[in-house]
């Protein structure tokens, strides 16, 4: 398992974009950087995440899955983050 919390925060905004170029924009990558760091997370998990056309980005099954509990861990981890830093 060698998944980075950036590669996991692209795929969630693609996810939620359905556009690679969209969510470059979002997060302040370019639409390859962007199109790389999900093709990189496909290699690791050995599942096609995102069906690509040239008009969109369509999840699979295994994509749709990961990506809502991608964005449920990601929203918990931000509120730990958060509460931690009122503790400080």
């Amino acid at each position: 398992m060698n998944y980075s919390l950036k590669q996991l925060k692209v795929f969630v905004t693609v996810a939620q974009e359905k556009s690679f170029s969209r969510a470059g924009e979002r997060i302040g990558l370019s639409q390859s950087a962007v199109s790389h760091s999900v093709k990189e997370l496909e290699n690791h998990t050995g599942v096609r995440l995102l069906d690509r056309t040239t008009r969109e980005v369509v999840l699979t099954d295994a994509g749709q899955q990961l990506a809502l509990r991608l964005e449920r861990l990601l929203d918990e981890l931000n509120s730990t983050l958060r509460d931690t830093g009122r503790m400080g």
